[in-house]
């Protein structure tokens, strides 16, 4: 007896309005993010510290401000869809 047809994986899925386009980009980083403190209690946090290596080229930045992480993010992900990066189709 014949086994039967599997339904494809996005039958029965509504189509979202913010669908991604056929070609999706995507990028690997490595975040770490770690709270720096005056007197070395844990209630005394000075300030949040961190740093992003995007795993492709090995480019690192350190940031005290989350708008910086996003900003490298941001660039990362602008410049793989530019050049056509890890591309995944």
């Amino acid at each position: 007896m014949p086994r039967p047809a599997r339904p494809a994986p996005d039958a029965g899925r509504t189509p979202c309005r913010y669908a991604a386009p056929v070609a999706r980009y995507k990028a690997a980083f490595l975040v770490r993010i770690w709270a720096e403190s005056g007197d070395r209690s844990e209630a005394d946090v000075l300030a949040w510290r961190g740093s992003v290596v995007h795993l492709r080229s090995q480019e690192r930045r350190y940031f005290t401000d989350i708008l910086d992480l996003a900003a490298f993010l941001t660039a990362h992900m602008r410049d793989t869809e530019v050049h056509g990066g890890d591309v995944e189709a």
